[in-house]
C-alpha cells in the first residue's frame, strides 16, 4: 500500500516535469520574440537607418539635420540662441 503511494506521488512529480519544460521554453521563446521586436520596431517605425559612417541615422534625423542646415532652421537656431 505504501510503495503504491510512493509511486504514485513519484509519477505526478514527473508528469510536472513533463508539463513545466515545454512551458518554459515556450516563456523564453515570448521573451527573445520580445526583445527582438523591441529592439527592431521603434527603428522601422522612424522610417529605418540611413547607410553611412559613422554612425547609422534613421530617415527622420537626417530630415532633421537638412532641415536645421536650412535658411528657416538657421532662424530658428538664432532665435533660441537670443532668447
Amino acid at each position: 500500500m505504501v510503495d503504491r503511494l510512493i509511486q504514485h506521488c513519484e509519477s505526478k512529480e514527473r508528469s510536472r516535469l513533463g508539463v513545466m519544460l515545454p512551458a518554459m521554453g515556450l516563456l523564453v521563446t515570448a521573451i527573445a520574440f520580445g526583445v527582438l521586436a523591441g529592439l527592431s520596431v521603434p527603428v522601422w517605425l522612424d522610417g529605418g537607418y540611413v547607410p553611412g559612417k559613422p554612425k547609422l541615422l534613421t530617415v527622420a534625423e537626417v530630415e532633421n539635420l537638412r532641415w536645421m542646415k536650412s535658411d528657416r532652421g538657421q532662424l530658428a537656431r538664432d532665435i533660441i540662441t537670443v532668447n
